[in-house]
């Protein structure tokens, strides 16, 4: 019963609750010497995780909502996930936990362009420079997955 007096009402993201000043210093005793080392280390670390859950990758909806690109199904960040309230446009995910909605546990916010280049049985980048009757306009990018002929 001590957890119902001991915890907030509303979970904050660790990320929030985490003093700048002590994560600095964490940072200088691991040796990082200059944060754009550890900008370019994280861009890294999370293509390595887009590379490993490429199937597993989901695109915004809503606030919070996703839709899973290869099934279609409707996901929601869950409201723990340090992303949450952030929207990023492409995620990918380690599992799903269903109770009233399906939730995405452990999300990474990744760029689309990786799920294209590491996935690209699943995958690609169309770009979108002409109208239905051939006239150039301005140029845009859509992103979905691969279609499979049949």
């Amino acid at each position: 019963m001590a957890y119902r007096d001991e915890m907030f009402e509303n979970m904050i993201p660790g990320i929030q609750r985490t003093n700048l000043a002590n994560t600095l210093l964490l940072l200088k005793s691991l040796g990082v010497k200059n944060l754009w080392s550890l900008i370019l280390w994280i861009h890294h670390l999370k293509k390595a995780i887009t590379a490993g859950y490429f199937h597993q990758a989901a695109r915004v909806k809503g606030i919070g909502e996703f839709v899973n690109i290869r099934s279609g199904l409707p996901t929601h960040l869950h409201p723990t996930s340090a992303l949450y309230g952030h929207t990023p446009t492409y995620v990918v995910y380690h599992e799903l936990i269903l109770t009233s909605k399906e939730y995405m546990t452990q999300v990474t916010a990744i760029d689309a362009y990786w799920l294209a280049e590491l996935g690209s049985v699943f995958y690609s980048v169309k770009e979108k420079n002409f109208d239905d009757r051939g006239n150039r306009r301005k140029v845009g990018r859509e992103f979905s997955k691969r279609e499979t002929g049949n």
